[in-house]
């Protein structure tokens, strides 16, 4: 499981379609990367009969699935 940290800013290297709930002020950085602001938090979802806990990421500015989490990246 990818390690997201309370109140540290991240960046999403993708497509802004991917990213759900996202806000109209979406900024970008560099006319490349998204700007998601600060983790909040997972969501979790039901898959099948299981429960996954950290299906989703939820940031300031929009929330992204499990399957893209390797293309968020912290801000430094």
């Amino acid at each position: 499981m990818e390690e997201f940290i309370k109140g540290t800013s991240y960046y999403f290297v993708g497509d802004l379609a991917l990213v759900e709930n996202n806000l109209i002020n979406i900024k970008y950085l560099n006319n490349n990367y998204i700007f998601l602001g600060k983790f909040i938090e997972y969501v979790g979802y039901v898959y099948g009969f299981d429960w996954m806990q950290d299906a989703k990421a939820k940031f300031e500015f929009g929330i992204l699935s499990k399957g893209y989490y390797d293309k968020i990246k912290p801000l430094d």
